[in-house]
């Protein structure tokens, strides 16, 4: 499948504008499209991201002022985008629509054409409710659609169709960019992308919605039922509300920096280059140090991260003592004998009664017959050694949970868990700690010879004082994004374990009502889906 054709209508500085590419042949199969600034290259690229995506192209768009998720603030810039999209003399000759159409032709020759159709306002305001996108199959323009779905079923619908014939929008940022934006685009962390477009590729992202939804089922589910009032529940998801909350506003703040670190990034780009034409000794220099200076403060941050984890996990628990460490450790096994002991226990006098029955049957049999005293007196000696079975309890048994809310498997990992521990020493932390300050003492010293570097043209020292706070706040902007992550990471733990606990009462109260029972299984549904992505991410 190629992209053969492409017709504009009223988008940008095109009136009308009519493009065809020929079919990929071997050893040409690659379409080069140049020309000077400012005559439409850029506008072009656009055309076709918004005509195959929709909204959902947006993010693509180097110089669009989108960069995030977040529904709502996508659909304003896309109001946005598309009314300066809209051609400039279009609307003053009674015009109140722009288009484009694509189209593309497979390998045994046949085309595929899809439309998209922006309408506005006579003033030339956006009417999303009017978007139109029409597909056609084969040389016969056969009309395929969602039939009688609207809204966001009918959106969702063409959304499947193109990934499945063309190209997932959340794969396309890996196969379609502005190359003049290819310098930004190298500086971008791959790997954060490369992971966006495998959970793409795997329908992670759905899998989260669904499970996000699943919940929230189950909350209005559970709330149907009369007979359910668990304060305890109502608790729980008041404080997951509450994580939720705080991760979507420190998502949000992500999504807000994460442009404007962009655009510093590409003006320390440019002020580099500047600098850099003053001379070739002035460029190797300046390459140098500003390179090294990046690698100071990334090695910094990640020094310090790894600080932070250990405090927060290893460290903290280490620093407990060995004493303690080992006082929990035999708890928890006395209490795994505890467990074992009773349910032997239990399930022998599941089985109590049926002896006695036995031993009462037999001794109807006797002759000369039992008395009614003697009987009683044989079960209740019957009875008692029974239990004397049980008793005493085995050693190293505790009397009672001090831990009930762990079961067996739990138990031995905390106990896996505090013998390493037991492992970690003073010197790692040493080394991590004269590293850290290593790593500091040597960037301050190397920011200090870039500001006694000698002037080599008019104007130097105010461009490399503009580019030394580009770089301080670019370090700024890349430490809220680091801890925005850290702080993401730990709200996205602890709204799992609330999730897992509000699965477990939900489960509880499975036989209370039918709604319970329904808000019980969605819950217990999400969690599996939790589960599925946990296992499918890190590989």
């Amino acid at each position: 499948m190629h992209l053969s054709h492409i017709t504009l209508r009223d988008w940008k500085a095109y009136t009308t504008a009519n493009f065809d590419f020929p079919a990929p042949a071997s050893g040409r199969n690659i379409i080069l499209i140049g020309a000077p600034n400012g005559y439409g290259k850029t506008s072009l690229f656009e055309a076709i991201v918004l005509g195959m995506f929709g909204r959902d192209g947006l993010p693509l768009i180097a110089r669009s002022p989108f960069s995030g998720t977040d529904k709502e603030r996508l659909a304003t810039s896309y109001k946005n985008f598309l009314e300066k999209a809209l051609h400039g003399g279009a609307t003053a000759a009674g015009r109140t629509s722009c288009s484009v159409k694509l189209i593309f032709t497979d390998d045994n020759d046949e085309p595929l054409e899809i439309q998209r159709i922006w309408h506005f306002s006579d003033s030339g305001a956006y009417r999303p409710q009017d978007e139109e996108i029409h597909i056609y199959e084969g040389s016969t323009r056969k009309a395929v659609g969602p039939g009688a779905l609207q809204g966001n079923d009918r959106a969702d619908w063409f959304r499947e169709y193109i990934a499945e014939n063309l190209l997932p929008f959340t794969l396309a940022h890996f196969f379609m960019f502005d190359g003049e934006q290819v310098s930004v685009l190298a500086e971008r962390e791959m790997s954060a992308q490369v992971r966006a477009g495998i959970e793409g590729l795997l329908g992670i992202p759905v899998l989260k919605q669904l499970a996000k939804d699943l919940r929230s089922y189950a909350e209005v589910r559970r709330k149907e039922s009369p007979n359910v009032s668990d304060k305890t529940i109502e608790k729980l998801e008041l404080e997951r509300h509450t994580l939720t909350f705080e991760y979507d506003k420190k998502s949000t703040r992500l999504a807000e920096i994460e442009p404007s670190r962009a655009a510093l990034k590409e003006e320390q780009e440019h002020l580099i280059r500047e600098l850099a034409s003053f001379g070739a000794g002035s460029q190797a220099l300046l390459q140098e140090q500003f390179e090294q200076i990046k690698n100071y403060e990334r090695a910094i941050e990640d020094g310090n991260a790894q600080l932070e984890d250990l405090m927060m996990k290893d460290l903290a628990l280490a620093l407990c003592g060995l004493p303690l460490r080992k006082s929990v450790k035999a708890r928890l096994l006395s209490e795994g004998v505890l467990e074992r002991w009773e349910n032997g226990k239990s399930q022998g006098d599941s089985n109590l009664e049926r002896f006695l029955a036995s031993v009462d049957a037999g001794m109807q049999e006797l002759d000369p017959a039992l008395t009614g005293g003697q009987r009683e007196g044989v079960l209740n000696s019957a009875r008692s050694a029974w239990e004397k079975l049980w008793y005493p309890p085995p050693d190293n048994c505790a009397e009672v949970y001090l831990h009930p809310y762990l079961n067996e498997l739990e138990r031995s990992k905390v106990i896996d868990r505090l013998e390493e521990l037991d492992e970690l020493g003073a010197p790692a932390i040493v080394e991590l700690l004269a590293s850290i300050a290593a790593n500091e003492e040597a960037l301050k010293r190397l920011q200090d010879e870039v500001t006694r570097t000698e002037a080599v043209a008019p104007h130097v020292d105010t461009k490399r004082e503009r580019l030394s706070h580009v770089g301080s706040e670019l370090q700024r902007f890349d430490q809220e994004i680091g801890a925005l992550r850290r702080e993401m990471a730990s709200l996205e733990s602890q709204i799992g374990q609330k999730n897992t606990d509000l699965t477990k009462l939900s489960g509880q109260l499975d036989q209370a009502a039918p709604s319970a029972r329904r808000a019980a299984r969605a819950n217990k549904v999400a969690m599996m889906v939790d589960q599925i992505v946990a296992k499918a991410v890190p590989s």
